[in-house]
């Protein structure tokens, strides 16, 4: 749901930019204090543009954003945020990436362990709009990308933004029969909630019912169903917000900004939105976005748990232990100067800590890195470093791993044709 409307509301910026006082109504009831790194990529026309030394880690080179959906209103739990995605943009390869991030992964926050759900309004119970923030420091560990900005919409901008624009077609994959679906009267009543296969035209009210039933018999019954079909609603939404007639017609945008601007909060700076607009026009949602949804199935990466907080969702390695997550993020979100450069990079430890190496190597190309060999050696290794035998021509790369490694970097020439940088690895 709530990246849906993160990717019309960016692109549609670009035209209410120009037109006066609807924006500055527009910006004061939305835009807040923006707080963290700013995406460098937006200022940058190409990679090559990009300073070294600002980016700290792989994935910088990306613009990133924490799209978060919460009920508002009278809705039951109206704070929480149960939607949580991560839309990562190359915006020089013109593609983006998305994940979701269950509502029941159990996190440590400040007041201690919580469900992640219930750490943006705890935040800002603390301090004002201070949720944002927050989140995007415990999303960043999470992910290990640096998150640079945060969107937050609540159900009723969404369906209004549905029908403002005159409703969206999705592909419904499989029926839907939810006979636990909230109400949307404020009490703690529910009802009947079904809908067809096949493609179906949704209203504002049955499209925020697609994206919020959780508890339909068969394959939709899940969170994890319905994070796909949040996803799914991104491409309908997108290309119905991108079409001549919204475009053209200055009333409707007037109109869907001023819903939004009812509903959404977000830290992206008017330049921000502008930049942001042009950049991502020229992205596909039907072959250029990648996405995934973080789960407890065979093969998911979560595990269920009754440890913290009664019935959450913790990794399967651990609670708090994010190294799976961080591979498969990256491994959809690569980092677009490390898949331009494509240094041939050798892994080298002692015999002891072979295992060390072999966990290096799968961790860096899961990463994008091309990773030519992972060895032993016999020369004692005291710490960690980096030789470099092409005279910085590799500039991102020895960047990236020296701060990822704490490592030193010396330059030597070369010994094999495959091979751009050693990093030896110390136990």
């Amino acid at each position: 749901m709530s990246n849906t409307t993160r990717r019309y509301f960016v692109w549609l910026s670009l035209i209410i930019l120009v037109t006066g006082s609807v924006y500055f109504r527009f910006k004061s009831n939305v835009v807040i204090a923006h707080e963290g790194e700013a995406a460098q990529a937006l200022l940058a026309q190409n990679a090559d543009q990009l300073a070294k030394s600002g980016l700290t880690r792989d994935g910088d080179a990306r613009v990133n954003i924490l799209v978060l959906g919460k009920g508002g209103g009278e809705h039951a739990g109206g704070n929480l945020t149960d939607t949580i995605q991560v839309l990562s943009i190359d915006i020089f390869n013109h593609q983006a990436s998305m994940m979701s991030i269950p509502r029941d992964l159990e996190v440590k926050s400040g007041s201690g362990n919580t469900k992640i759900n219930a750490v943006y309004s705890q935040s800002n119970g603390v301090k004002k709009d201070s949720g944002g923030t927050v989140m995007k420091g415990l999303v960043a560990d999470i992910t290990d990308l640096t998150i640079h900005y945060f969107v937050v919409i609540d159900f009723d901008g969404f369906s209004q933004l549905i029908d403002t624009l005159g409703g969206v077609t999705v592909d419904v994959q499989n029926p839907i029969k939810d006979d636990q679906y909230p109400k949307e009267d404020g009490s703690n009543e529910t009802e009947l909630f079904t809908l067809a296969a096949g493609p179906q035209r949704l209203n504002g009210a049955t499209a925020l019912k697609f994206v919020r039933s959780r508890h339909s018999a068969g394959a939709e019954g899940s969170d994890f169903a319905r994070s796909a079909r949040q996803q799914q609603v991104v491409a309908a939404l997108k290309e119905k917000a991108m079409s001549a007639g919204v475009l053209a017609n200055p009333i409707k945008l007037v109109r869907i900004f001023e819903t939004l601007g009812r509903h959404i909060k977000t830290d992206l700076t008017p330049t921000d939105l502008k930049l942001l607009a042009t950049r991502m026009k020229d992205i596909d949602t039907g072959k250029d976005i990648q996405t995934a949804v973080l789960s407890n199935s065979d093969q998911g990466l979560l595990v269920e748990s009754n440890k913290f907080s009664g019935y959450s969702l913790v990794p399967r390695l651990g609670f708090s232990k994010y190294q799976a997550v961080h591979q498969l993020m990256h491994s959809i979100a690569t980092d677009p100067l490390v898949k331009q450069e494509q240094a041939g990079i050798r892994i080298l430890t002692a015999a002891a800590d072979s295992a060390l190496g072999k966990s290096t190597g799968e961790l860096l190309q899961s990463y994008g890195y091309r990773v030519v060999a992972v060895e032993t050696t016999t020369t004692k290794i005291n710490k960690t470093a980096l030789i470099d035998y092409r005279k910085d021509k590799f500039p991102f790369t020895l960047n990236y791993l020296r701060q990822r490694f704490h490592a030193d970097i010396d330059s030597q020439k070369p010994t094999r044709d495959d091979v751009d940088l050693d990093l030896t690895l110390a136990p």
